[in-house]
């Protein structure tokens, strides 16, 4: 049986591989208004972007794109986004 395109066996293994990787993940608040401003704000009214710079804001973090677009709206409307060059 293949998934999306992979054979089961590829799956398994990119799933093995994946588990050994360091990644934590962070839950997203409830702000659901938040993330909607901050789509509207970057004038791409798309909530996944925003998603992920709410995400670093309750986070302390910085957003690290390579979506020039992305980068350039969200300096300059003073969001903690940069491009990886």
């Amino acid at each position: 049986m293949a998934v999306s395109g992979y054979s089961s066996d590829q799956a398994r293994s990119a799933w093995e591989t994946l588990e050994i990787l360091p990644i934590v993940q962070h839950p997203l608040s409830d702000d659901l208004p938040r993330v909607v401003d901050i789509a509207l704000g970057l004038k791409r009214e798309s909530a996944y972007d925003a998603a992920y710079i709410a995400l670093a804001q309750e986070l302390g973090a910085v957003l690290w794109t390579l979506d020039r677009p992305l980068a350039l709206n969200g300096q300059s409307a003073g969001l903690p986004v940069r491009l990886l060059d």
